[in-house]
């Protein structure tokens, strides 16, 4: 019979593992355009480690998740990425 002494390495390790989740990049497309492009854009940036992306209609929704320390200029980084996807995806206008 396994005691608590033995026990907790083993949930500990597993506590640990855990915690080490891939980066997660998903694009979701119900449109006509070609995703392809912003979807390299973002992984291409080394600050960010994850991120969603949507494309419906004529909107594109970005959600991002970027690197430990790079939080404090996330305002930034988004601003930037959202600069380059603006020259890449034009707002279609009525």
């Amino acid at each position: 019979m396994m005691t608590i002494r033995r026990l907790l390495p083993i949930f500990g390790i597993i506590l640990l593992l855990s915690g080490c989740i891939p980066n997660e990049f998903t694009v979701e497309n119900h449109t006509g355009e070609d995703a392809k492009e912003a979807e390299d854009l973002i992984k291409k940036d080394d600050r960010i480690k994850g991120a969603a992306t949507l494309f419906h209609d004529d909107h594109l929704i970005v959600g991002i998740r970027v690197k430990t320390f790079d939080r404090f200029n996330k305002r930034k980084i988004a601003k930037e990425l959202e600069k380059k996807l603006t020259e890449i995806y034009p707002i279609s206008r009525c």
